[in-house]
């Protein structure tokens, strides 16, 4: 494999242990570079690195340093950061296993494929990645690289392994504050049927291959247009609105096709009674309260 491994080490398991790689799993997200410039001449603005009452300093003088005090910093020396005594530094202890299931995805970080260092440790690998496949389980460990300890998720994957990072309980802010405005709600079940088959209809394996990030080509297609002066290409479309006049019309409309339903619902003439939704004939509903 051409590829530089990102992190090798050991995987322990009890006392099984074996060498491993790690590789990034991802690329980092396409982004379209803009330039500080200033507006009257044009010319790009440059930053400078500066010390107070000193002025520019060379970026070779730049030290770490820890604030232990307001304005007082100690000197850390990246040796001395790399001595440091992590058992995580070199090895990944798997402390437990949990169903793939129970991880919340919000506590998902970053991905990494592990790949058995060499062929003594390809037994063990396969062994222990076949067993976590066939429990459908992930083990639950720490790592040390990029100057920090990492909670990690690691889970079959083919023919190797995935590592995940993981997000530490205090990285993830609690949903309640945010949903505590959130009141309840009379659903009606046959509304809820329908939006049940509505699901079902629109359920479908995911094709990453089918979703295309097109802001980087609207960028571009407005450079083109500013530098050869023409029209600025504009955004047509509407915004959709969030009120939905008659759900159980909407939710009819959407599962028949019908791209109406994706427009406001007309008014009825104003000499007739606005129509129903549900067939006359039909018992009322029952109501529950949303969870």
């Amino acid at each position: 494999m051409a590829a530089r491994a990102y992190w090798q080490g050991h995987l322990r398991l009890s006392l099984v242990s074996f060498a491993i790689r790690l590789y990034p799993a991802s690329v980092p997200a396409r982004q379209i570079a803009f330039h500080q410039i200033d507006k009257k001449s044009g010319q790009r603005v440059r930053q400078q690195l500066v010390v107070p009452d000193k002025g520019p300093i060379e970026r070779s003088d730049i030290v770490k340093g820890y604030e232990y005090a307001k304005d007082h910093y100690i000197e850390i020396d990246p040796d001395d950061l790399a001595a440091l005594r992590l058992p995580a530094k070199h090895t990944i202890d798997i402390a437990q296993f949990v169903a793939i299931d129970d991880i919340d995805p919000i506590y998902y970080d970053k991905p990494y494929y592990i790949v058995p260092d060499d062929s003594m440790a390809l037994p063990a690998f396969a062994t222990v990645r076949d067993a976590m496949k066939a429990a459908k389980v992930a083990a639950i460990g720490e790592i040390v690289f990029s100057g920090k300890e990492h909670l990690a998720a690691i889970r079959a994957c083919g023919k190797g392994m995935v590592l995940d990072t993981l997000r530490y309980a205090d990285e993830v802010k609690k949903a309640a504050p945010f949903f505590e405005e959130i009141g309840k709600a009379e659903i009606d079940d046959d509304q809820l049927d329908m939006a049940k088959m509505l699901i079902k209809k629109k359920t479908a394996p995911l094709d990453f291959t089918k979703f295309n990030d097109s802001y980087e080509s609207a960028v571009k297609e407005l450079v083109a247009a500013k530098l050869k002066h023409k029209p600025l290409p504009k955004d047509n479309d509407t915004p959709v609105r969030g009120n939905v006049i008659n759900l159980m019309d909407a939710l009819k409309r959407s599962l028949s096709g019908d791209e109406a339903a994706e427009k406001p619902a007309r008014k009825a003439p104003a000499k007739k009674p606005a129509a129903k939704a549900t067939p006359a004939k039909k018992p009322a509903a029952k109501k529950r309260a949303a969870r």
